[in-house]
């Protein structure tokens, strides 16, 4: 073995970070993605318990700050690293305070986006390797973990983040990379949308400050939301039937935000773009579409085995009206089964405890022999 001590697992997504150890049946940590940074101003009592020295604040830690002057970034966006010294940042918060680990003694396996850049790639295994000196390192998509998850190494994953969707098909625990699908819509722009209706709703931005909004809609989106089977009649139902669709919020002050058509509107975006203005097609066709760049003698194995993961999958009915929109849309012989695992927010963790717990695993690993021979392109060799 590589290490006597269980390998780190990290899915490093925009939203959050989910992380523990290989053989993990959930994530230990789950923490947002972003960091903040003190502004020049800010009353120095006000980092005293916390991390005064810096001024950087991570996760959550960031996140209660943020309405005393503390600046927040996120350092993915749609899935792709767009700023290193944060994710640095994060990764030494990780390592040293959230898994409590030496990583000079702790195997990483990471996970990425599918098409992430080579030079991403390489960033990343540079970063581990030289500023926390890791014994061993492996990044997977994203993707083949959640389908690792289910038990299967084919078939093809609707993964519906926080920061982007994208469609994946898998051949026997493969990406195939010239079918992959991407849609720049996934949780945080429904969030975005749920704000502005509440607002239109309810004149909820006039009362609160921008970070607190976020969160109420946030909530709501998670709470009252689902996707119609039939969005036109739900409309039409709306119209003829609108208090039975009334739906009700309490805030922390005790107010009560009442909404209806806000609930089945939000989560249609994913199969309508148009309706937040983007030209693309909803998910469905993105799945159509995907399938159909696959050799024609596999579609029938990727139809036959489609895993929805990411926790904007979560919404009530989704898995029920892709099932009906794909019907439409395939002949009627091929045959379609959509498997939706309640816990499937951590699949891709799951996935990846699972493959660094195997003892097959072991001779997959870069080890930092190996990182020392033949620098950061190992990635593209031994990470397919």
């Amino acid at each position: 073995m590589i290490n006597e001590r269980p390998a780190a697992v990290v899915d490093f997504g925009t939203g959050f970070v989910k992380a523990g150890f290989a053989g993990d049946t959930l994530p230990r940590v789950v923490l947002p993605n972003c960091v903040g940074r003190a502004r020049s101003k800010v009353p120095p009592d006000l980092f005293a318990a916390t991390n005064a020295n810096s001024g950087v604040f991570i996760g959550d830690q960031a996140l209660s700050k943020r309405a005393a002057g503390v600046v927040l970034n996120y350092p993915l966006q749609h899935g792709i690293v767009q700023d290193w010294d944060d994710v640095e940042a994060i990764w030494s918060h990780l390592f040293g305070v959230e898994l409590g680990i030496d990583s000079h003694q702790c195997p990483v396996l990471c996970t990425e986006a599918p098409l992430n850049p080579r030079r991403n790639r390489e960033q990343l295994a540079t970063l581990l390797f030289e500023a926390f000196g890791v014994p061993a390192f492996f990044i997977v998509v994203q993707a083949v973990l959640a389908l690792y998850a289910t038990g299967r190494t084919t078939g093809v994953v609707l993964d519906l983040g926080d920061g982007v969707t994208h469609v994946v098909p898998v051949y026997e625990g493969y990406c195939l990379p010239h079918a992959v699908q991407r849609l720049n819509l996934a949780g945080r722009e429904l969030t975005d949308f749920t704000a502005k209706l509440l607002n239109h709703e309810c004149g909820l931005l006039m009362q609160h400050r921008p970070s607190a909004v976020r969160e109420i809609a946030r909530e709501v989106k998670e709470q009252h939301c689902y996707v119609a089977a039939d969005w036109d009649a739900e409309r039409n139902r709306f119209s003829r039937e609108p208090d039975t669709f009334s739906r009700r919020y309490t805030l922390p002050d005790g107010q009560e935000l009442s909404f209806g058509e806000l609930a089945f509107t939000v989560p249609e975006c994913l199969f309508q773009p148009a309706l937040l203005g983007l030209e693309a097609p909803g998910i469905n066709m993105l799945l159509y579409e995907a399938v159909q760049k696959c050799d024609l003698d596999l579609r029938r194995s990727l139809y036959g085995n489609i895993v929805l993961s990411g926790g904007t999958s979560l919404f009530r009915g989704l898995p029920e009206r892709l099932q009906r929109e794909l019907e439409r849309q395939i002949p009627a012989r091929v045959k379609t089964k959509i498997t939706a695992a309640t816990d499937r927010k951590f699949a891709v963790f799951q996935g990846g405890s699972v493959l660094a717990s195997l003892d097959t695993f072991d001779h997959m690993w870069i080890s930092r022999a190996e990182y020392d021979e033949f620098g950061p392109q190992i990635v593209h060799r031994k990470c397919l």
